[in-house]
């Protein structure tokens, strides 16, 4: 069996009633629309619908009057109730085909799923990953995330910046896991389950990852990101593509990943598009296309139309991502660099080896480069090339079974590199934990290493 077909393990297909179809599709833009709608985007229409009705002639002038008075109350004791529960329905009808597909993988893997090792053999490398890097607060979107989670619906978000990433919030709202503090650690849990799912990408596919490599891939950005600055919701995603790769989906379940993924984060939208034209069947591919629109529209309307508005509202300081990389490309380099260390060894030594997946390897990676070019959160970004990192361990575990010797002095050496968050319009942020090397010995051999490395490789 070629890697192609065990990556993309289809579920047997399921019929699902016309009836269902059209509330799906009735759920997917419910979702949308309230995604893409913070709550001054709804107080700023409440007044303008007012306006269109009484200048219509539908309400009289004393009925304005009296509606325009109510604004407040109408909104919080009516609209956000109605968009709380309008959404939360919907969320629930769009995600039932990939939870048939989860039962159904759980039920024909229960030999995995039931082991109790499964579950024990992250303890320990989850506690060495927290040692290295300790996550003592949430970072400073985290902060924003747990704001929103008191009451998503109704989250007031006048930069426009992190609305349309509603599910990981909200998810926590449903969960009563709101809150500074309970948003914290329900964030850890999230990271606790994609590393799960790192674990299970392997499991599943007959292959036991030791501790050691654990530790190695955790210490890489996709998951010391989520350390170093918790809260974010890039991991969602991640989860959901993670999913995609091991769970057995039909075509609803893969529109239903889709979906969810696009509500944990917008630009999920490249590496699905991506991963679509590799692995998708036509219909799949044209049935995700109208999903996409569906997002897309609604994001656009969101911002009046104004595409160029929607593209400059992620600057930062007033310059873009791209702007940041080009006056600081040290940080670039040194963020891509460092996101999975030594591990980019086996990522481009399968690129070179294995010809059939070069394609999905240096396209997933590409993409991932491509993200920190947008935004500045060089390593948060670089996590969404972690399927390529697992492609290329599981080709060359599937293809030698024998571990070479050089094997774990790689996986050693990878952990003891430290992983830093690093943007591109802050440089490295250090972190608690062994990783950091924020006292003065730390801060002049850190110093030290960066001038040698900027004499030796830029200035040359």
């Amino acid at each position: 069996m070629s890697v192609a077909e065990i990556f993309t393990r289809r579920a047997d297909e399921e019929r699902y009633p016309s009836w269902y179809i059209h509330l799906f599709v009735v759920a997917v833009i419910v979702l949308f629309a309230n995604t893409h709608a913070p709550i001054n985007f709804v107080m700023s229409w409440y007044d303008r619908v007012l306006q269109i009705l009484h200048s219509s002639g539908y309400i009289s002038s004393l009925s304005l009057r009296s509606l325009t008075e109510q604004k407040d109350a109408n909104i919080v004791n009516i609209i956000v109730p109605v968009r709380t529960w309008s959404f939360f329905i919907a969320l629930i009808i769009a995600s039932v085909p990939l939870v048939r597909d989860v039962r159904r993988h759980l039920s024909r893997n229960g030999t995995i799923y039931r082991d109790p090792r499964t579950y024990t053999a992250l303890i320990i490398p989850f506690a060495v990953l927290c040692l290295l890097t300790f996550p003592s607060q949430l970072g400073l979107g985290g902060n924003m995330y747990a704001r929103m989670s008191l009451e998503p619906l109704s989250f007031n978000d006048q930069k426009l910046w992190f609305y349309q990433r509603l599910l990981l919030p909200s998810l926590a709202y449903l969960l009563m896991m709101k809150g500074p503090v309970l948003y914290f650690i329900f964030s850890l849990l999230t990271t606790v389950t994609m590393f799960l799912l790192v674990h299970l990408f392997f499991r599943t596919r007959g292959i036991t990852l030791s501790r050691l490599e654990l530790v190695s891939l955790g210490s890489c950005s996709f998951l010391m990101t989520q350390l170093q600055i918790p809260g974010y919701t890039e991991q969602l995603a991640i989860i959901f593509l993670l999913l995609l790769f091991i769970v057995p989906t039909g075509t609803m379940g893969r529109m239903s990943l889709v979906v969810l993924s696009l509500l944990s984060h917008e630009i999920s939208i490249v590496p699905l598009m991506f991963l679509a034209v590799l692995y998708f069947t036509g219909k799949e591919r044209a049935m995700m296309a109208v999903i996409i629109l569906f997002y897309c529209t609604f994001w656009a309307a969101s911002f009046g139309g104004d595409i160029a508005q929607l593209l400059s509202v992620r600057n930062v300081y007033g310059k873009s991502g791209l702007q940041w990389a080009m006056e600081f490309p040290l940080r670039l380099v040194s963020g891509i660099a460092l996101s999975y260390k030594l591990l980019w060894i086996p990522i481009l030594a399968a690129a070179v080896f294995f010809r059939k997946e070069r394609m999905l390897i240096l396209g997933l990676v590409s993409i991932a480069v491509g993200f920190t070019l947008i935004g500045v959160d060089t390593s948060r970004l670089m996590g969404f090339g972690l399927i390529a990192l697992l492609t290329a361990l599981y080709l060359f575990k599937e293809q030698n079974p024998d571990v070479h010797r050089w094997y774990p002095a790689l996986l050693t050496v990878n952990i003891i590199i430290p992983s830093f968050f690093i943007g591109t319009n802050i440089g490295i942020a250090l972190v608690n934990g062994f990783y950091d090397t924020g006292g003065p010995a730390g801060t002049i051999i850190l110093n030290g290493l960066y001038q040698m490395f900027y004499l030796g490789v830029v200035m040359r």
